[in-house]
């Protein structure tokens, strides 16, 4: 792959920086809660057999109590309105006769739209880093005699949520608005079963995954013009070295879950019990460790001339 490479001209610098605002296309939208009731109502002929009353209906729709009575938006709660991305690029060239050179650096940012809960002390939102760097060098080192260096290379870094997000948004289309909130006013989490899982829960408390790929290229070359031999004739030697490392880590939780609460105690406390005991700490695993490098050498001479009407090229690798 060819980059570009410095000129005989004075110093260069060029940066520039771009800010922008991402929003999904296009999210589906659904009914409110006292709708979905109203008609699972409707589908169930045998009047003595509605799965809801009149009062709960009513209580919903005008939120006499978000904790017993929920209307939860599911995808509101585990997304952001929109993401910032933020990319930046600086560029230094110039040179002289015998010294030539290219610099480009460049850092890329970008946030997903999946929310995080703040109270927290880590951030499980997702989260994109990535740092390039490129220096090409052209040093002359006698009028036949060229040493061309060039050095780049990358650094990525992901962090999101321990769940997957194809999994969060299944979860999220499959919940209904009414079974409860994402969270009960008291701070405990509510699920509908043990068999069940929280949208809201799934994308914030169970804790996140972060990994870190980078990668290094290098290429030398020495190429020496032998035409103090006979004209047409050069050799070439090249020496690369690449390596790329990738890691990942996971930070893993479960809070505690509480069946969904029905009523309300004299002093206005929920009335629920716990259904399954979580972790008081994030938990530790590394996985995904890989690395590898490649080494190459090559040396050629070449020669190509013309006599009369005949070319001559020739290669000796």
């Amino acid at each position: 792959i060819n980059t570009k490479r410095g000129s005989v001209a004075p110093p260069s610098v060029d940066f520039r920086i771009e800010q922008s605002v991402q929003t999904p296309t296009k999210l589906p939208e659904f009914i409110g809660a006292a709708e979905y009731m109203d008609l699972l109502n409707y589908l169930q002929p045998d009047p003595y057999k509605k799965p809801f009353t009149k009062d709960q209906i009513l209580k919903t729709y005008y939120g006499y109590d978000p904790d017993l009575y929920p209307d939860t938006d599911w995808l509101d709660v585990i997304t952001k309105d929109c993401a910032l991305s933020t990319r930046a690029n600086l560029t230094v060239s110039g040179g002289s006769e015998i010294l030539r050179y290219s610099l480009t650096a460049s850092y890329y940012h970008e946030d997903g739209i999946m929310a995080r809960d703040n109270t927290l002390e880590y951030d499980t939102s997702t989260k994109l880093n990535r740092y390039n760097i490129r220096a090409n060098v052209d040093l002359d080192i006698t009028k036949t005699t060229t040493l061309r260096m060039s050095i780049g290379g990358y650094m990525q870094q992901l962090r999101k949520s321990n769940s997957s997000t194809d999994e969060l948004f299944r979860v999220a289309f499959e919940t209904p608005p009414f079974v409860h909130p994402a969270i009960y006013s008291d701070g405990t989490i509510p699920i509908a079963s043990k068999y069940r899982s929280n949208p809201w829960a799934m994308s914030t408390q169970n804790g996140y995954y972060r990994s870190t790929n980078s990668k290094l290229e290098s290429l030398f070359s020495l190429e020496q013009n032998l035409k103090m031999i006979t004209p047409g004739l050069k050799m070439k030697l090249v020496f690369a070295f690449d390596t790329f490392n990738s890691n990942s880590l996971t930070r893993s939780k479960t809070p505690d879950y509480y069946s969904v609460a029905k009523s309300r105690d004299d002093e206005g406390n929920l009335l629920h019990s716990i259904i399954s005991y979580g972790q008081e700490f994030l938990g530790h695993s590394s996985s995904g460790e890989y690395g590898n490098n490649s080494t190459y050498f090559e040396a050629n001479v070449t020669y190509t001339q013309s006599f009369g009407n005949h070319d001559v090229d020739a290669l000796l690798l």
